[in-house]
């Protein structure tokens, strides 16, 4: 191959990995876990729980929701 044509070559191969690089940190960003300030109400109470919002969805540990029942 000539110099000429591997430039360009290259030149794409950044614009391509330009490209794809910003969606993926879109994605990572939005999949971190981070600590919900949603309250959570037992039998009309509020009781204090770790929740977690990931993906813009609320997620709290099985065992704490088990111990919240009397399970």
């Amino acid at each position: 191959m000539n110099r000429k044509r591997e430039a360009v070559f290259m030149g794409l191969g950044i614009l391509a990995g330009l490209t794809l690089s910003g969606p993926v940190a879109q994605a990572a960003d939005h999949l971190t876990a981070k600590p919900s300030t949603q309250p959570i109400y037992v039998d009309g109470q509020r009781i204090s729980m770790a929740a977690y919002n990931i993906g813009g969805n609320n997620y709290v540990k099985l065992r704490d929701i088990g111990k919240a029942m009397n399970f």
